[in-house]
Order: structure tokens, then sequence, then C-alpha cells
């Protein structure tokens, strides 16, 4: 057996190492304290061999940096690309993330090029304005490329699961869609169609007539 070599004291990158770690199997690990404070038990070769040099701080600085050179990024508050990436990625990897059950709890995950911001910002560009956001075109698939676009809010809505599609005259819109265009209310139509079983013609064409009595 090769005899071990004694590391105490010894700084690789960002770490110094204090101690043997207890941690059992076949490769030696050893304690190091991060120079941002962060403590970890890291495998002997990976030290010596240059392969971790951070608890990863150094790793997300550099993204930090990145994203402040593009002016994504300051203070903590960033542009409103910078905050739909880091949201995106919370919805998709974050069990604790109030969306996580419609997002990765459902297992819809984004595509590994955008685990940083470049990577993101390369494939969408700038969001066009504050009030676009990101929107996946199949909702049921993943956060790529070709299955996603700056989308505003009725663009967002229109696309959501639980949308309710009417076709009329060769026309497939959502409940929210025709109500707009005929001036209807949707509860109005949604009633009409369910509860008094009209045809979806009727329900998006007849007006309400008032009978004023005298």
């Amino acid at each position: 057996m090769a005899k071990t070599i004694d590391l105490v004291g010894q700084r690789f990158g960002r770490w110094l190492v204090s101690s043997k770690s207890e941690k059992h199997g076949k490769h030696v690990y050893w304690n190091c304290l991060c120079d941002c404070g962060n403590t970890a038990a890291v495998y002997a070769g990976s030290l010596t061999r240059g392969k971790s040099i951070s608890c990863g701080c150094f790793n997300k600085e550099g993204t930090i940096a990145r994203c402040l050179s593009h002016g994504h990024a300051n203070g903590g508050n960033g542009t409103k690309t910078y905050n739909c990436w880091r949201n995106m990625k919370a919805r998709c990897s974050n069990p604790n993330n109030h969306k996580w059950a419609d997002y990765g709890g459902r297992g819809i995950r984004y595509t590994p090029a955008w685990e940083t911001f470049d990577g993101f910002l390369a494939d969408m560009g700038e969001c066009p304005s504050s009030k676009h956001s990101i929107d996946r075109i199949d909702v049921n698939n993943n956060y790529e490329p070709s299955n996603c676009r700056w989308a505003t809010p009725i663009e967002q809505g229109n696309n959501q699961r639980t949308n309710t599609l009417l076709t009329h005259n060769g026309r497939t819109m959502t409940l929210a869609d025709w109500s707009r265009e005929t001036g209807i209310n949707r509860t109005t139509i949604l009633q009409r169609i369910n509860r008094s079983k009209w045809s979806v013609e009727r329900a998006l064409t007849e007006r309400v007539h008032f009978v004023r009595h005298s």
C-alpha cells in the first residue's frame, strides 16, 4: 500500500488543508477550509491534481463577474433577463421552490447549456421588455432553445395547460381570446356551453338582450 502523503497545512487554490478526514473508502480525503469560510472533505487526488481549488465559490464568482460585464447583475439585483434565467433554474431544480410541483416536480428540466447565464443569454438574447418572460411553446417539454420564446402575459396565458380551447368558423382560440374578441364575458360563454348546452357558435355570437318592463 502506498504511503499517504501528509497534506496538512498545504494550500491548493483556495483550499487550506486542516486535517485528515475520517471519511472512509478506498480514497483518502482531507478536511479543508476554503478562503470564503466553507469547509469540506476533499479527495486527495482532486487537490493534488488541481481538480478542486475551492468549495465552488471560485466558479460562482466567475459567473457573477461575467454577468456584471454584461450589465445583468448588480449587487444581487439582476436585470429582467437575468432574473428570468435564475427563476427558471429554481423552478426546475429546487424542490423548495413554490412552483416546483408544476415544473421540476413533473419532470420539466432545462438544457445543460443553460446551467450558466452566458449559455442562456447566447441562445435567447435579451428579454425584449419588462412585460416579457421566458415561455415554453410546448408546456409539457423542457426549457431549450427550440421550445422557448420571450412572450407577453397574454401569450403565456394562451399557452397554459388549463386553457379551454374553442373552435368557431375554422379558428381555434382560447376562451380568454374569444371573450376579448366577442366582448362576451368568459363565464357567460362557459355557462352557455356547459349548463345551457348551447353550441359553440351560438355561445360566441348571440348577444344578451335585456327586456325593459314598464
